[in-house]
């Protein structure tokens, strides 16, 4: 807890030509003592700012600004009060914790060098993220959505709740995302919310993960002022797909009732990764410590295969492979999407797998005609280098002109990432040129 009172200057009320080298006069402003926070967590902010406040949802909140274009203005406060108050009320009832401190009130900031800050009780924001006009673009939206959602989340996740050290600094950044992403998917049309996931976080993850120099989510930190060396493209991007994972091994019900015994038991205080895997551990039937050991500690991707055993036309057995790209025999347990497809481009079957050893049977593919191909993580949730058949290449521009694939864009976004991946490990049996026709030829049908 903290007291703090300030000095400021106060302006003399008229300026006149024989005063306006005067000094100016101090006041002084208390503070009521602060709610149990983390030193980095304090702020407060002091300048010439116009002051707005709303009641939301029985709530009062004061926004801190120095914006002057009316047009901005008008377009932009409505919703940022809004869209505050429909975070903090998911919140609520998603972690089943009020929120957790004395005032919400936030401030933009004119040259800010963060998007956001979560500082408690005054959140930070840039100010050209959150004043937008009529020009705004789609992408400029959703940002300021995502970005409000991120910060207010940041109360629960890296305020109430703050990580030991800096080793787990991306837990709070995760957590945030991934709670932003959760609030956000009621407003997406259609399977966008997913598109969107799949192109910011997969290309980004690989590009570090295929590599011999690959990190680890989770690292050590020895001293506070190399802490810079942790973020990257794998804190960033590798871990919310590892949050997805982790929610889909579990379950959505276990691994919330998880998150909130988390949450009460740490809150106004501080938390480790191993803290809250050992309460979500209880949670589920499944071998954490093993999960969490691949897929958190250390660093690397699966590469999978597939056999087709067939008699009388019919699968008799589909069997899905999985080695680590480095050749070890770690396992990355994990869900994803298998279609079976049959020789004219039709989806003959689809459904879930789940991979939790080194070769698993897929039941429900039983008894279904044998297909041409099987297309693994076709909805693009699952992590790895996933096979491409060339039956699939010559069929993709009828598969999404006006096939199965038409409809699904993070289907076909899916699709282009792995034919990528697959190119790079060589498994795809296409040349880089024949690849790069492949996309130039897919452009007509996705522009």
């Amino acid at each position: 807890n903290a007291r703090v009172a300030l000095q400021k200057a106060q302006r003399p009320p008229v300026l006149r030509e024989n005063n306006r080298h005067a000094k100016p006069q101090l006041g002084r402003v208390g503070f009521a003592p602060s709610d149990t926070i983390s030193t980095y967590l304090f702020s407060f902010a002091a300048g010439k700012f116009q002051r707005l406040t709303q009641e939301v949802n029985g709530r009062p909140m004061s926004f801190l600004h120095r914006e002057t274009d009316s047009t901005k203005l008008l377009l932009s406060v409505p919703i940022i009060f809004a869209q505050h108050g429909r975070a903090l009320s998911f919140l609520e009832s998603y972690t089943g914790i009020p929120y957790p401190f004395q005032k919400f009130d936030f401030t933009a900031i004119p040259d800010f060098q963060y998007g956001g800050m979560e500082h408690v009780g005054n959140i930070d924001y840039k100010a050209a993220t959150l004043f937008l006009d009529n020009g705004a673009t789609r992408d400029q939206e959703l940002a300021r959505r995502n970005l409000l959602n991120h910060e207010t989340a940041h109360m629960w996740f890296g305020d109430l709740v703050t990580m030991r050290w800096f080793n787990d600094v991306w837990m709070k950044e995760v957590f945030a995302n991934f709670m932003a992403d959760k609030m956000s998917g009621g407003d997406e049309k259609g399977d966008d919310q997913l598109l969107k996931f799949l192109t910011d976080h997969y290309p980004a993850a690989y590009a570090v993960d295929r590599t011999a120099g690959a990190n680890a989510i989770r690292q050590p930190l020895a001293n506070l002022q190399d802490a810079g060396s942790l973020y990257g493209n794998i804190i960033y991007h590798k871990a919310p797909i590892m949050m997805r994972q982790l929610e889909g091994l579990m379950g959505e019900a276990a691994f919330q009732a998880g998150i909130r015994e988390y949450l009460k038991k740490y809150a106004h205080g501080n938390a480790t990764w191993p803290d809250l895997i050992a309460i979500l551990d209880a949670h589920t039937p499944a071998d954490l410590a093993a999960w969490n050991q691949v897929w958190v500690n250390e660093p690397g991707r699966p590469v999978f295969s597939y056999e087709v055993q067939g008699e009388n036309g019919k699968i008799k057995q589909l069997l899905i492979h999985q080695q680590a790209e480095d050749g070890s025999a770690r396992i990355w347990p994990q869900r994803f999407e298998v279609a079976l497809v049959s020789p004219t481009g039709q989806l003959v079957q689809a459904g879930e797998v789940s991979t939790d050893q080194a070769t698993v049977a897929v039941p429900w593919a039983v008894g279904q005609p044998l297909p041409v191909y099987a297309l693994l993580n076709y909805h693009g949730l699952g992590y790895g280098v996933f096979p491409v058949s060339n039956n699939l290449t010559n069929q993709l521009a009828a598969l999404t002109d006006k096939g199965w694939l038409h409809d699904q864009p993070s289907g076909r976004a899916a699709l282009y990432i792995m034919l990528y991946e697959n190119m790079l490990n060589d498994q795809s049996g296409s040349a880089r040129r024949e690849l790069l026709d492949t996309y130039q030829q897919q452009l007509v049908h996705e522009t």
